[in-house]
């Protein structure tokens, strides 16, 4: 079992070599569940997303990155290391004899959730499941197709 990260799928501003060590293990882990599966050996990934940890305090502390974290995370609250004690007993058991080379993510919905999506060509604008969701300043303001302020096409809010 190797402990990867979100960073696996994501561009991590400020640290790509962290996202590239992450994407990098989670290669080594679906190469290695190949190899080894003949062998009877399984080899899983999980991913963790914001978990309060030593690691993540200053993340936690800094209001802005934590209410955006907060805001895109669907369980609206940091993971905590015993929500990953069920995961862990199960890929550490033989009730996961059969499942091998998967990386399993634990992050509250960090990573499928979306706030609004665009349009697509054609297609009317409609509410995202979530506009009753009270929306911050900073969100009404960006572009809804790069994530970005000032680029891309605004959606009237």
């Amino acid at each position: 079992m190797a402990i990867s990260s979100i960073t696996e799928i994501f561009g991590t501003p400020k640290q790509p070599h962290y996202a590239a060590s992450k994407a990098a293990l989670g290669a080594l882990v679906r190469s290695l569940a190949v190899d080894l599966a003949r062998h009877d050996i399984q080899l899983n990934a999980i991913q963790p997303g914001w978990i309060v940890t030593d690691a993540t305090a200053a993340a936690l502390e800094h209001a802005p990155l934590n209410d955006a974290i907060l805001r895109r995370t669907a369980a609206r609250r940091w993971g905590r290391p015993e929500d990953f004690e069920g995961i862990a007993v199960y890929l550490a058991s033989d009730t996961s004899r059969f499942h091998t080379g998967d990386s399993i993510r634990i992050d509250g919905g960090y990573s499928v959730f979306q706030t609004r999506r665009s349009p697509r060509a054609g297609e009317a604008e409609r509410p995202g499941p979530h506009e009753h969701w009270p929306r911050s300043p900073q969100m009404a303001s960006r572009s809804h197709t790069t994530g970005r302020r000032g680029r891309g096409t605004r959606l009237a809010s």
